[in-house]
C-alpha cells in the first residue's frame, strides 16, 4: 500500500503540474479564451478564507508526513532526532534555526557562526519574536509557523488571481503550487513560506497601485531572501519613474533628465543581458579536447559525506577528462564546510578513486573556503608537483555557469593558460537560477574582489 502511493502520489502531482503548465502556455497565447465573466474584483470572505483553510491543511498533512517519514527511517529514537537527521540535516532548515537560537556573529555558538550571514535574518528574527512569545523548541515553532504563514500565502494568492481571472482560475493555481514537487519545502522551517507571502503581498499591492505598502514589502522581502532586493528595486524604479514624468510634464530641464534616466536603465539592462550572454558562451567553451599539465576540480557543497548534486556533476566531468587526459595530475581543492562531515577535497577523492581514477595522480587540497583560495591554494601544490602555473595549460573543472567567473579569479592570482571543463546541471530551472546569480556575483568579484 504504502510502496503504491509513493509511486502513484508524485506521478499524479507531476502530471497535474505539466498539465498546469502546458494549460498557463496556452492561455498566454490565447487569452481570448479567458473565462472573463467570471473576472469580478475581491473574492469573498467565504473563498478566503476556504483558501487560507487549504493552506493550512496542505502544510499539517505535509508535515504529519515527514514525522511518519522521519520514525520510520530512523527507529528507536525520539521524533526530535529523527526530524533533524530526517530533514534538518539535509536542508538549510538547520543554518535558520541555529540563527533564530544564537544569532550572527563570531562567537562559536556553531559551527562557522561567522559565516551564516549568507543567511537572510527576517526569518531567524519571526522564530525569535514567536519564541519570546510563547516560548518552545526552536525546530518545534520552525514547523508550527508554516502553516499560518503559508496560510496567509495562499489568500494572497487566491485574492490576486481572482481580482484579474476570476475565482475558477485562482482554486487552479492553489492546486498547482500544491502540486509541484518543491511545495513540500513550504512546511520545512526555511524562508520558502515566508518570501512567497511578502513576494504575493508585494504583487498584490502592486496591483492595487498602493506603492508604499509595496516599498515597505520590498525590505522586507529583500530581508528574507537575496531575490527579494529585486522587488524593492522594481518599486523604487517605478515610483522614480512615475515622479519624473510628473516633473518633465511641465519643465525642459526635467525632461532632460529623464531621457538620461531611460537611457541609463536601457543601458544598465543591456550589459546585465550581454554580461548574461558571455556567462552562457564560457560555459558552453568545453575545452575538453584540450591537453593540459595538470587539472584543478574546484569544490562543492558535500552532504555529510556524499557529494551534492553541484559535486557530483563536476565529479562525473573530471572522471570523464581523467580517463582522456590519463598522465596529469589533479588538484582536488576543498576545505570542509557547515554540516559536511569531510572535507570537500576527501569527498571528491573517494568519489574518483571508487570510479577507478588512480589514487597517485590525486592532490588533496583541504584548506580552501571559495573559489580565490581554491585557486591560491592549488598553486602551491602544482609547483611541488612540476606544474608551473604561470605558464603551463591547467584545466579547470567546474559547473558551466560557474567558468567565467573562475577564469577571471585564476587569471587575477597570476595563472596563465586556464582551460575550463564545464559539468551541466542537470535541471534547467537549477540552471536558469545560477546562471542568473551568477551575473552578479561576475560583477562583485571585479569591482570588490
Amino acid at each position: 500500500m504504502l510502496t503504491a502511493a509513493k509511486l502513484v502520489l508524485p506521478a499524479l502531482a507531476a502530471a497535474l503540474f505539466v498539465w498546469g503548465a502546458a494549460w498557463c502556455v496556452v492561455r498566454t497565447l490565447r487569452p481570448q479564451m479567458a473565462d472573463t465573466a467570471a473576472v469580478g474584483g475581491e473574492p469573498p470572505r467565504s473563498s478566503k478564507a476556504m483558501a487560507a483553510l487549504a493552506g493550512l491543511l496542505f502544510v499539517c498533512v505535509l508535515q504529519l508526513v515527514f514525522c511518519h517519514a522521519a520514525q520510520a527511517n530512523n527507529p528507536g529514537v525520539g521524533l526530535a532526532q529523527a526530524m533533524e537527521w530526517q530533514f534538518y540535516g539535509n536542508t538549510d532548515a538547520r543554518h535558520y534555526i541555529d540563527l533564530a537560537q544564537y544569532g550572527y556573529g563570531t562567537g562559536g555558538a556553531f559551527a562557522e557562526q561567522e559565516l551564516m550571514i549568507v543567511f537572510f535574518p527576517l526569518f531567524p528574527a519571526l522564530l525569535r519574536v514567536v519564541h519570546l512569545l510563547v516560548g518552545g523548541s526552536y525546530p518545534l515553532l520552525g514547523l508550527a509557523v508554516q502553516g499560518p504563514l503559508f496560510a496567509g500565502a495562499a489568500v494572497s494568492l487566491y485574492t490576486l488571481v481572482s481580482r484579474r481571472w476570476g475565482e475558477r482560475q485562482a482554486v487552479l493555481t492553489l492546486a498547482l503550487l500544491m502540486a509541484s514537487p518543491a511545495a513540500v519545502f513550504f512546511a520545512v522551517p526555511m524562508t520558502e513560506s515566508l518570501f512567497l507571502l511578502v513576494t504575493v503581498r508585494y504583487v498584490l499591492a502592486w496591483d492595487r497601485r498602493q506603492w508604499g505598502r509595496c516599498a515597505v514589502l520590498g525590505v522586507l522581502a529583500g530581508l528574507c531572501r537575496a531575490p527579494g532586493g529585486l522587488l524593492l528595486g522594481l518599486a523604487a524604479l517605478l515610483v522614480l519613474s512615475w515622479l519624473l514624468d510628473r516633473l518633465a510634464a511641465g519643465n525642459h530641464r526635467w525632461r532632460l533628465i529623464h531621457r538620461g534616466f531611460y537611457g541609463c536603465l536601457t543601458v544598465g539592462l543591456a550589459a546585465l543581458l550581454g554580461l548574461e550572454v558571455f556567462i552562457i558562451n564560457r560555459g558552453r567553451s568545453d575545452m575538453t579536447p584540450l591537453p593540459a599539465d595538470a587539472v584543478i576540480v574546484l569544490g562543492a557543497g558535500v552532504n555529510g559525506t556524499e557529494p551534492s548534486l553541484s559535486l557530483r556533476t563536476r565529479l562525473d566531468k573530471a572522471v570523464d577528462y581523467l580517463e582522456r587526459w590519463p598522465d596529469i595530475p589533479a588538484v582536488l581543492t576543498g576545505g570542509t564546510g557547515y554540516g559536511e562531515e569531510i572535507s570537500e577535497a576527501q569527498c571528491m577523492y573517494d568519489y574518483l578513486t571508487e570510479y577507478g581514477v588512480e589514487a597517485d595522480r590525486l592532490i588533496l587540497e583541504d584548506r580552501a573556503s571559495n573559489t580565490a583560495e581554491n585557486f591560491a591554494f592549488s598553486w602551491e601544490l602544482l609547483t611541488e608537483a612540476g606544474v608551473d602555473p604561470a605558464e603551463g595549460r591547467v584545466a579547470v573543472v567546474t559547473n558551466d555557469f560557474h567558468i567565467a567567473r573562475a577564469e577571471l579569479i585564476a587569471a587575477r592570482e597570476g595563472y596563465g593558460d586556464v582551460a575550463g571543463i564545464p559539468a551541466p546541471l542537470p535541471w534547467v530551472h537549477l540552471e536558469i537560477n545560477y546562471t542568473l546569480r551568477e551575473a552578479f556575483a561576475m560583477v562583485k568579484t571585479f569591482l570588490f574582489d
